[in-house]
């Protein structure tokens, strides 16, 4: 994770994207929050104890969030302690993409290369088609991971993948 130290006490802070959220109660029966947070590097399970959202507010998965906290290890792995959290503001001028691991080439490129692909195409209803579902598509495409975890699970992912196959198909029939 990409945290600012604050201090030499171990006090950082940042933006992360909130990629769980739970309302749980603790044993004194206060509620508190567990957060799983992520940036591009990585991420961070959190809390936030005695959790009251008329004071600290009410968040959702796939927000982005500047958070303040403690960083200590907890069963043998780091864990935030958050202090203060507040939603983000348009003049923190922060991009989801900067939260997410994204594919390694430009969306933008890899999508006009498959439109480029469908263009090729001798059958013009075939062209057609596939033309207008990816152009349907466009910003799902984009942006879609290909899976949730493993198999190209980035921003993009499935946009690299589905280029994958189209030019793995065109080598095929090549052969």
């Amino acid at each position: 994770m990409n945290f600012t130290p604050i201090d030499n006490k171990g006090l950082v802070e940042g933006f992360c994207i909130i990629k769980t959220i739970d309302r749980k109660t603790s044993t004194k029966g206060d509620s508190y929050l567990d957060i799983t947070l992520g940036d591009s590097d990585g991420e961070i399970n959190a809390k936030l104890w005695r959790y009251v959202p008329e004071i600290h507010g009410e968040y959702t998965a796939n927000e982005i969030v500047k958070v303040r906290g403690l960083i200590s290890e907890y069963n043998g792995n780091d864990q935030l302690r958050i202090e203060r959290i507040r939603h983000t503001e348009p003049s923190d001028d922060v991009k989801p993409e900067d939260f997410v691991k994204s594919a390694d080439y430009s969306g933008e490129d890899m999508f006009n290369e498959l439109i480029k692909i469908a263009d090729s195409f001798n059958d013009s209803d075939l062209k057609a088609i596939v033309t207008a579902i990816l152009n349907d598509n466009r910003l799902q495409i984009l942006y879609w991971p290909a899976a949730f975890k493993l198999h190209r699970a980035v921003r993009g992912g499935l946009l690299l993948h589905t280029l994958s196959i189209v030019r793995l198909a065109q080598s095929v029939c090549k052969i």
